[in-house]
Parts: structure tokens; sequence; C-alpha cells
């Protein structure tokens, strides 16, 4: 009877279980550094979008206070009206 053998076991029947290559591929280095300039530029983006958000914000909070203060006039201004109505009757 022959015995079926591995791929590995054939290729280097001297070495058993998990062997690390401590040799580096320029693909390594190559995917290393893309990967590195795509979080950075990723993380540019964040920070432009922030400050889009941050100057939306303030230009939102300028329009609550004009609106704000628009109803705090027309509120005195109905008041007077209703004053007067009420003189009348």
């Amino acid at each position: 009877m022959s015995a079926i053998k591995s791929g590995r076991d054939e290729v280097n029947p001297n070495k058993e279980g998990w062997h690390l290559d401590k040799r580096v591929n320029a693909g390594h280095i190559f995917t290393t550094i893309a990967l590195i300039v795509s979080v950075m530029s990723m993380l540019s983006d964040f920070d432009k979008r922030i400050a889009l958000v941050e100057r939306e914000n303030s230009h939102i909070t300028l329009n609550q206070n004009e609106i704000k203060t628009s109803l705090k006039e027309l509120n005195t201004k109905m008041d007077g009206i209703a004053l007067i109505l009420g003189a009348r009757n």
C-alpha cells in the first residue's frame, strides 16, 4: 500500500508545522504604503467634513436667534393689539 502525502510533505519533508519567511516582498511594502496613504486621506476628508458641518451649524444658530427675536417682536405687537381690541369692547 502506498501512503498519500500532503503537498507540504513532498515539497519540504524536513520542516514540520508553521514556518515564517523572514524576507519582505516589494508587494508587501507597496501595499502597506498604499494602506497608510489611504487612511491619511480618509482622515483628512473627515476633518474637512467636520469643518463644513461646524460652519453650517453656526449659520443655523444665527438664523435661530433671528427667528427668536422676530417672534418676540411679533408677540409684543400682538399683545398691544389685544390690549387695544380689549379696550374697545
